[in-house]
């Protein structure tokens, strides 16, 4: 298999953009597969539903920007069953096929035969959009939906699927991964009940926004190739919780809450935001309802909450300074590797944790070396290392996210979060900080320090510190004023054959003239 975009991971839309293939495709469907007796209600119904599954399936497939990126759609009895979350559930395999067959036959799609080589071993069948399809997609460009809401956002699942750890040649952890491989369900409680209905009013909200990335076209392409780098996956590996290369997809704004080792007092992130799966720095780039965006982060919190955990009183300045940098330089070479270090080794129960090559030149320190050291600055909490406590810590932050997500949502906020980041428009920024002082103080009775990054941050002599990929015209504005107004008309003129252009202006055609202003900003 290629690199594909799974079948069971589309997402619907409300109303399909393409509902005159799906009619025409219903009306000729019977003749094509040589069908002749009329069908029951049911099957119709099921027959829609595989219509429309495979044919926004391929529209995803073309938006993803990755060249060459396939629908998988098994074409084995065994991959369909229903009930079996594992399997695909929602229609049958001979309808499934039925359709792909009369698409086939109407030159709407190229197929290419999977290959088996056992039970739910081999290569699944890949789809790719052909002909009057292929077509009217390049004709739509890169829309936006409004994505109907997902059911199941609450996960338990297992030790084998805890994906933190990364000790795949520790025999003990890999028979642990063989035994345990299944989501559970999760208890019915109060408790549950609540965290589904909260995260259901986020996703609905999520469902109305138009998230999206200001990037030019060829960095569009250049994103989509990098996500979906990985090596080839199987349905086997699929049915087995296995990853398979990350994609592109603007309908994946929809959260699920994913607890570990059969316990809701573990883990419990948010995950399914496609914002969290790209590369970091096209971060800095995001838009929601074309505006430009602040991503705020806790900074130090692990760290911070182990302390706090304990009763204890965190020392002061940057919990990742272990003495190992003199500039502000060298902080920025080697802090992100002592932070991921640290996480790792919390998380890490079995040792096998290793920096890169890379990693360890640029500190000049070996793997020892620098678990002496941090464990040197932090004696009160070293012993928490390789304890896999760092889903004890997940768990917790993803109260505090929780919370956050929803003290903005009463504001008419969007809230975009990456784990222990949150992302805003950036005229949100005074009210996303509140929202995280307040929430880690109800928890911890103190507040935390916390960073930013702001695409169009300026240093102390007004030079822009990120590059910018767009120029930006702007009107006239007087000087002093908080907020440089950008010319709307002379911005759509230069960019109308953007993608971020297209998929904003598809998404509410009546607010399209919603000012957009960008606050003048230094770092901090």
């Amino acid at each position: 298999m290629q690199k594909t975009i799974f079948i069971k991971k589309i997402f619907l839309p409300k109303k399909s953009l393409f509902q005159e293939f799906i009619i025409d495709l219903m009306d000729r469907v019977d003749g094509l597969t040589g069908r002749k007796n009329a069908p029951s209600t049911r099957t119709k119904q099921k027959r829609v539903l595989a219509a429309t599954l495979v044919i926004e399936g391929l529209y995803r497939c073309f938006c993803s920007q990755s060249r060459g990126i396939a629908l998988a759609v098994p074409h084995h009895p065994n991959a369909y069953k229903a009930g079996d979350e594992n399997k695909i559930n929602e229609i049958g395999y001979k309808i499934l096929i039925s359709v792909v067959d009369a698409m086939e036959a109407m030159g709407w799609l190229d197929r290419k035969m999977g290959r088996r080589t056992g039970d739910d071993v081999g290569d699944t069948t890949e789809l790719r959009p052909s002909g009057a399809l292929l077509e009217a997609f390049k004709r739509v460009g890169v829309a936006w939906q409004e994505i109907l809401p997902i059911s199941d956002v609450i996960h338990l699942r297992n030790y084998g699927e805890d994906k933190s750890l990364e000790a795949e040649t520790s025999s003990e952890y890999s028979r642990k991964k063989q035994k345990l491989k299944y989501r559970q369900k999760p208890p019915d409680s109060d408790s549950t009940r609540k965290m589904e209905s909260n995260l259901k009013g986020i996703n609905k909200n999520f469902c109305k926004q138009c998230i999206c990335l200001y990037v030019s076209n060829e960095s569009f392409k250049t994103l989509g190739m990098q996500m979906t780098l990985g090596l080839k996956k199987s349905l086997y590996g699929f049915a087995r919780g296995e990853q398979y290369p990350r994609y592109l997809d603007l309908s994946m704004i929809q959260l699920r809450r994913i607890f570990s080792r059969d316990s809701m007092q573990m883990g419990g992130r948010f995950y399914g935001g496609w914002w969290q799966f790209m590369p970091k720095k096209y971060r800095i780039h995001i838009t929601i309802n074309f505006q430009a965006t602040i991503e705020v982060d806790y900074s130090g919190l692990h760290p911070l909450m182990m302390y706090h955990l304990e009763g204890l009183t965190p020392p002061d300045g940057d919990m990742y300074d272990i003495g190992i940098w003199k500039t502000a330089k060298e902080r920025e070479q080697k802090r992100p590797i002592v932070k991921e270090f640290f996480n790792a080794i919390v998380n890490d129960e079995y040792g096998q944790y290793r920096m890169t090559k890379k990693s360890k030149d640029i500190l000049g320190l070996s793997n020892t070396q620098l678990r002496a050291k941090i464990a040197e600055t932090h004696p009160k909490i070293a012993h928490r290392f390789n304890s896999g406590y760092g889903l004890t810590l997940q768990y917790e932050d993803s109260k505090i996210a929780e919370r956050v997500m929803l003290l903005l949502l009463k504001e008419d906020v969007t809230c975009l979060p990456v784990h222990d980041s949150f992302i805003v428009q950036h005229s949100d920024r005074a009210k996303l900080i509140a929202a995280m002082n307040l929430a880690y103080k109800e928890r911890f009775g103190v507040e935390i320090s916390h960073k930013a990054a702001f695409l169009y941050e300026v240093d102390e002599s007004q030079q822009p510190i990120h590059e910018r990929e767009f120029a930006f015209p702007t009107v006239a504005h007087k000087p002093g004023d908080e907020f440089v107004h950008l010319d709307r008309d002379a911005l759509f003129t230069m960019h109308q054959e953007s993608i971020h252009y297209q998929y904003c202006r598809s998404w509410r055609p009546k607010r399209q003239n919603l000012p957009i202003s960008v606050k003048l900003s230094s770092r901090g």
